[in-house]
Order: structure tokens, then C-alpha cells, then sequence
């Protein structure tokens, strides 16, 4: 039995996201202050107050939004399935001996969490996609399609040894 879990400290990049993305904001704003005549404590203190600002509100919602929902998947493959749950839930399940291929739709680092997306909510989390083999049956739908599992918050190296090990319990050939 293999299960791969999620890396959950991750989900604190983004008070780091949106922190940065809150100083570059305070720092327009400073700029601005002091061309109008404002202090020049202006420059200083309108990028730490939007850095704090864009970290407290924006960075911890979404800190607990990848703590909750990309942060709880897990990936195991267990009596002849592989199955995604998220929490005790379980989300998908497919038949090892269906399975052609897996893989990560996203290679990240870490610091593609912190350092990608910054005027959208989004950021590249991987998630699994499942190619099935074809079977006899050529009026199955299934024939050769894409399974997509939930996202999973993992990146680096335990996200290159986790599809390895997955490999290697399904039996595919390494890529």
C-alpha cells in the first residue's frame, strides 16, 4: 500500500503571496503620498501597512483555503484501486489494471506557490491525471480517456518521489 499526503506547511505561501503583492500596492501608494506632499515616512510606511494588510485578510483566507481543501488530499493505491480522498471523503476511485499512465498536470517548486499568480487567486497546485487503457468494449466511453483527481498540495522533490512511488505500485514504466 502506497499514500502519498499533501505538504500542508505549503498553505502558509500564501500569507507570503499576497503579503508581497500588498507591498508592491503600498508601495504605488507611498510613491503617490509623497509626491503629494506627504512625510517621507510615507514611502516606509505604506508598503508595511499594505503588506500586513494583504498578508492578515487575502493571504489568510487563502492560507486556509489551501489548507483545507488541496491540503487534505491524499493518494493511495490500495486493494487493486487507486483512490483520491480528501479528509476521510472519498472523492475518486479507478481500477489499477485500467490505468495506462499518471502524471502531475503541474511540476512545481514552492516557490512557484508564492511566486506565480500574483493578480489572480489561483496557483499552479498539481493535480493527477489518470489515462486509462482501452479496453474490448469499443462502444465503452471510458476507452483511453483522462481521469483528473483533486489537487493535492505538494511540490519539489516529494512531488517527484510521490509519482514514483505511484509508479512503482501501479507498475507503470518510469518516464
Amino acid at each position: 500500500m502506497v499514500t502519498v499526503r499533501p505538504d500542508r506547511r505549503l498553505a502558509l505561501l500564501a500569507l507570503a503571496k499576497f503579503a508581497g503583492l500588498g507591498a508592491m500596492i503600498g508601495l504605488v501608494v507611498g510613491v503617490g503620498m509623497t509626491l503629494d506632499g506627504e512625510t517621507k515616512w510615507s514611502l516606509l510606511l505604506g508598503p508595511l501597512t499594505l503588506a500586513a494588510g494583504g498578508a492578515a485578510t487575502l493571504g489568510c483566507f487563502m492560507a486556509l483555503i489551501w489548507w483545507i481543501f488541496p491540503g487534505q488530499v491524499t493518494y493511495a493505491v490500495v486493494d487493486g484501486y487507486l483512490v483520491a480522498r480528501r479528509g476521510r471523503r472519498l472523492r475518486k476511485r479507478i481500477a489499477v489494471e485500467r490505468i495506462a499512465e499518471i502524471e502531475f498536470d503541474e511540476d512545481i517548486d514552492g516557490s512557484d506557490l508564492a511566486l506565480t499568480g500574483w493578480f489572480g487567486y489561483t496557483s499552479p497546485i498539481p493535480g493527477l491525471v489518470v489515462t486509462l487503457t482501452v479496453t474490448s468494449d469499443r462502444w465503452d466511453v471510458t476507452n483511453a480517456a483522462t481521469e483528473f483527481l483533486p489537487r493535492i498540495l505538494i511540490s519539489g522533490e516529494r512531488q517527484r518521489g510521490a509519482i514514483r512511488e505511484l509508479r512503482q505500485a501501479l507498475e507503470l514504466p518510469a518516464a
